[in-house]
């Protein structure tokens, strides 16, 4: 059986694709409302990753 992953070492991983997606989302046309990569960096920082409710964050401009 494999061992646990390290505590926080999931929501560090989370954090830098979320920071090297960015720029890219920046670019593309269809993708430049940046609130759900918000909200989801709000989540990983909550430790919130089985995204148990309640959750609240602002998606395109709507709670």
């Amino acid at each position: 059986m494999a061992a646990p992953p390290l505590k926080g070492k999931n929501q560090k991983i989370l954090l830098i694709f979320l920071k090297i997606r960015t720029p890219i989302m920046k670019s593309e046309e269809a993708r430049r409302d940046l609130s759900k990569i918000i909200v989801q960096r709000k989540f990983i920082r909550e430790n919130k990753l089985s995204l148990k409710r309640p959750l609240k964050g602002k998606l395109y401009g709507k709670l």
